[in-house]
């Protein structure tokens, strides 16, 4: 069953499935590749089941079902996971993703069943968002995450809607439902 697509600036295909790992077509290929899942060698995913993908300039982040995030160089033609210390807030090795975003800040976000979190790219700090400073409460599954145009991140999860304005930083976190 396809459950995310998207085309790399080459024109590359690249498909997540749910038990199926990730396929991906070359451009002016007929034939796909299936990355499945197994070892840290380059050439395997980190889970059978791939909810997101994003395309970036130099790559391609692939979110799984309880294997975190996956990267595809297009430098090396290699697959890493990409498991950054994260602390007590989580295992990244076991996170299930539904959804991957890069902002215009070099942060990966991550959308999972368990909430929102952040990985800055560039220092390698990792955040798990919650709904409030002064609450502990954890923010429930992330369907989605875009980027609107004044800089703050659209969270869409479990019906409801969350702005994260990112201007200044740190993160502030507002609800807005509707």
């Amino acid at each position: 069953m396809n459950q995310s697509q998207v085309f790399d600036r080459f024109g590359g295909h690249w498909v997540g499935t749910i038990d199926f790992g990730l396929w991906y077509k070359a451009p002016g290929q007929k034939e796909y590749v299936n990355f499945k899942p197994g070892i840290q060698d380059g050439s395997h995913i980190s889970a059978s089941d791939v909810y997101a993908l994003v395309a970036k300039e130099n790559g391609v982040w692939i979110g799984t079902h309880e294997g975190g995030v996956n990267f595809y160089d297009f430098n090396t033609g290699r697959i890493s996971f990409y498991h950054p210390d994260m602390g007590s807030i989580a295992d990244a090795k076991t996170l299930y993703i539904r959804t991957l975003f890069v902002d215009s800040h070099s942060n990966l976000w991550l959308g999972t069943v368990d909430g929102l979190y952040q990985l800055n790219l560039i220092d390698g700090s990792a955040k798990k968002h919650i709904s409030s400073p002064s609450s502990k409460l954890v923010l429930g599954y992330v369907y989605a995450i875009n980027e609107l145009s004044d800089g703050s991140l659209m969270r869409i999860f479990s019906c409801r809607i969350l702005i994260c304005v990112l201007q200044p930083l740190p993160v502030h976190l507002r609800w807005q439902c509707g």
